[in-house]
């Protein structure tokens, strides 16, 4: 019986899971990227698109179960060491600083206005408004946790 109950309890946490997703404008001619390159987009690596384009990426609040998922699953650290590294790459100019946003709205607005803003968002946000890009030719990150 408890095996059964254990089994039940995995099942209702992966069942009601939230994906994670990266989108962007409407307008961004990008459809797919791979994992690594989102890695390398948000630890300040890589802040051009592949044709030379100045990607604006946007970051969420520490609080917000988009940024925990994101933070975990993609680029693995916890959030004192991802604020830690860009406070040393922002010292050193080496990278363009994030775009913070507090919430999904204002995401989604700047998204609208800004062709070349790339976001990390719960797959329950997503809207016409804008769209989800492929990574490495999978439309949702499955959270690891």
């Amino acid at each position: 019986m408890r095996s059964l109950v254990l089994v039940l309890i995995l099942f209702a946490n992966f069942a009601f899971a939230e994906n994670l997703i990266v989108v962007v404008s409407k307008d961004n001619p990008y459809t797919d990227l791979k994992l690594d390159e989102i890695n390398n987009i948000y630890l300040g690596k890589m802040n051009h698109w592949p044709k030379g384009q100045r990607v604006l990426a946007v970051d969420l609040p520490n609080s917000t179960k988009a940024k925990k998922l994101f933070l975990e699953n993609v680029v693995e650290m916890t959030p004192i060491s991802f604020e830690a590294h860009w406070g040393k790459i922002q010292s050193s100019g080496q990278a363009f600083p994030l775009q913070k946003f507090k919430t999904t709205e204002e995401v989604k607005k700047y998204l609208s206005e800004n062709i070349y803003a790339i976001a990390y968002l719960l797959e329950s946000d997503l809207d016409e408004s804008f769209k989800k890009i492929k990574i490495d030719g999978e439309e949702v990150i499955t959270p690891l946790k």
